[in-house]
């Protein structure tokens, strides 16, 4: 079964990539990329936003330092669970769906507001473009 990050990416986007964990100041954690894989929808059931703000929490704070997790910290994603550091952190975000799968309910043009439960633990997170 494939993974719930697993997709095709389509063109590039713009990223805080963690880079060097641990660093100080804790912006040296981070570089920034200007052609980064931009994800597309791995299935139906998918969004893809345009992050216009993310939020800042103790997971970003934790993965930024590349503190261990648990496999319970995954919740529902317990089955993707790794150890290697996430290349792009962040959990909350708001901003704009710009592709959305049929099983969705929500429609291209649709403002959201989310937590992109996992985000930097079992997959790729919003310090980024999409």
């Amino acid at each position: 079964m494939p993974n719930s990050w697993d997709n095709t990416p389509s063109g590039a986007m713009r990223a805080l990539v963690l880079s060097s964990p641990r660093s100080s100041p804790p912006a040296a954690c981070f570089t920034y990329k200007t052609d980064y894989p931009k994800p597309s929808l791995p299935n139906s059931k998918f969004v893809l936003v345009r992050i216009y703000a993310v939020g800042l929490n103790r997971a970003e704070l934790r993965a930024r330092n590349a503190e261990p997790v648990h496999p319970v910290e995954f919740g529902i994603f317990k089955s993707e669970f790794h150890l290697d550091c996430p290349k792009i952190i962040g959990e909350e975000f708001v901003g704009e769906v710009v592709a959305a799968g049929e099983d969705t309910g929500f429609s291209v043009g649709d403002r959201v507001a989310a937590w992109a439960y996992g985000g930097g633990k079992a997959y790729d997170g919003s310090y980024a473009e999409y």
